[in-house]
């Protein structure tokens, strides 16, 4: 008997699946359950969209949907136009410390870890698709979901550069990280010995473009000769290749394309520029510029051939 006992328990634990879901009343009770996969909170118009209501039980309440959140917590949030003063403290009470912003377009789902900062969010077609597709997408980003918690985890443990260049990571990734995670960055890094801080303020118009382009509004600055907007790029995208990521070096490069353009449309330079474009990333939208530029404005296509003129 003990042992048709033990039999029939595997039996039924190889049926359980290995993650399982659970529906939380509040943020707050998700957090108490620990779970490992975060917390995925539903919003929907509960006076006022008759469809993400409904779908509280056709899509919230699905067996797929639920296996494809894995280990995590389902919260439901709902969203009211004119709430009463017993719904706003109810909202209020569900919420508490929800750190998840405003959001404009329901239903959506939001993937948030246990300290309520949000990671995904998911609306328009990726929540209104059929259920197969819907729970594709929710193994999707929870993969992501997992990996990226990974990072911030580590980041918050580590010290020195490896505590800068993981949060560095984490920020490029998308990661809503703590509001001073930058500072910490730097504190970490004093000597700027890693590239993030410079990755993550990277801003074309302060690095270049506001020194090429005549603001009317500043009648008296000077903008930098062509020779020098070349020497400046060169400086930040060709000679140094490890400081900022190949689609912000093609930015730059672009950016200095731009200005040789308007200034002089033969100018030589423009080819070589464009040809380091397409060297550092051939399928990118910069690539394609590059492509366009020289189209256009020297009617010729990237392999050097004249482009043809249509007769009307």
């Amino acid at each position: 008997m003990k042992k048709f006992l033990t039999v029939l328990l595997l039996l039924c634990l190889a049926g359980t699946p290995l993650f399982a879901a659970f529906a939380a009343k509040t943020f707050e009770a998700a957090k108490k359950r620990d779970p490992k996969d975060g917390i995925l909170v539903y919003f929907y118009g509960a006076d006022w969209d008759f469809r993400s209501k409904e779908m509280l039980k056709s899509f919230w309440g699905d067996a797929e949907i639920k296996k494809a959140c894995g280990n995590a917590a389902m919260l439901a949030v709902p969203v009211f136009q004119n709430p009463s003063e017993k719904q706003q403290e109810r909202v209020r009470e569900i919420r508490r410390g929800l750190k998840v912003p405003h959001i404009y377009s329901y239903p959506a789902v939001v993937m948030c870890d246990e300290k309520g900062r949000k990671y995904y969010i998911l609306q328009g077609d990726e929540i209104l698709a059929d259920t197969k597709t819907v729970a594709a997408t929710i193994r999707e980003k929870l993969d992501l979901f997992r990996k990226q918690k990974e990072i911030l985890q580590k980041a918050e443990r580590a010290k020195g550069l490896t505590k800068a260049k993981l949060y560095g990571e984490a920020m490029l990734e998308g990661i809503d990280y703590p509001e001073d995670a930058l500072k910490i960055i730097r504190e970490n890094d004093p000597k700027g010995e890693t590239p993030y801080a410079k990755r993550i303020e990277f801003n074309v118009f302060k690095l270049i473009t506001d020194k090429t382009h005549r603001d009317p509004d500043k009648p008296e600055a000077k903008m930098i000769s062509t020779d020098e907007a070349c020497e400046l790029v060169k400086k930040l995208a060709v000679d140094d290749e490890t400081t900022y990521l190949p689609w912000q070096r093609q930015e730059l490069l672009s950016a200095c394309v731009a200005y040789l353009r308007r200034t002089d449309k033969t100018d030589s330079r423009i080819k070589a520029l464009n040809k380091k474009i397409r060297e550092i990333d051939p399928d990118s939208v910069w690539a394609s510029v590059a492509d366009q530029t020289e189209e256009i404005w020297l009617g010729k296509s990237a392999d050097g051939k004249k482009k043809k003129r249509r007769r009307k």
